[in-house]
């Protein structure tokens, strides 16, 4: 399976697995388009950064969320 880093705008959350929208068109012809909505796991994801009005958080501090929770 051909794969490309591509982004995705996260709707929401199914269980154990997320629904998100395919932002841009991906180079490769991966079956897929900008406007694609599909639902994914974390074994689909490389990498992630989630933007929030104040903070970008990355893998890297993902662990301030657990601070910010107690």
């Amino acid at each position: 399976m051909e794969k490309e880093h591509i982004w995705f705008e996260l709707k929401g959350f199914e269980g154990e697995a997320f629904r998100a929208v395919l932002t841009q068109e991906p180079f490769a012809d991966l079956g897929m388009h900008t406007g694609d909505e599909g639902v994914y796991t974390v074994d689909d994801v490389t990498d992630w950064i989630v933007y929030t009005p104040k903070v970008a958080i990355t893998p890297e501090t993902a662990y301030l969320l657990r601070i910010a929770l107690i």
